[in-house]
């Protein structure tokens, strides 16, 4: 087996490419978006009771992405909380929570006879 290669972090260039989250979202209940201060929340996956999760945030005019709790969503807003129906966010230590409201699933359409 050969060893790793351990690469510097400061030469190492990270790559990435938008990508429209809202599908996403929506396999996470979003439905209708809480909004603060121009930070959206607008999907969840919740651990129970645990306050972990991630949730798909947009933030001012930039595409949606996901965030885990703990991560910086925008200078002095940190995503503390996750729960089942929004997040809490802290600003600059002030915890606000954004609440998203569920869509229900569209009905079966039923399947037409051969």
């Amino acid at each position: 087996m050969e060893p790793v290669r351990v690469l510097d972090a400061s030469t190492t260039e990270v790559q990435g490419q938008v990508t429209d989250v809202m599908p996403v979202a929506r396999l996470f209940g979003a439905g209708g978006t809480a909004e603060s201060g121009g930070i959206r929340a607008l999907g969840v996956m919740a651990e129970d009771g645990t306050g972990q999760g991630i949730a798909v945030l947009g933030v001012g005019d930039k595409p949606a992405k996901s965030y885990r709790t703990g991560d910086t969503v925008a200078p002095g807003v940190v995503l503390q909380e996750v729960k089942k129906n929004g997040v809490v966010i802290s600003r600059a230590g002030v915890p606000q929570e954004l609440r998203i409201t569920k869509t229900p699933p569209a009905p079966a359409s039923p399947i037409a006879p051969r």
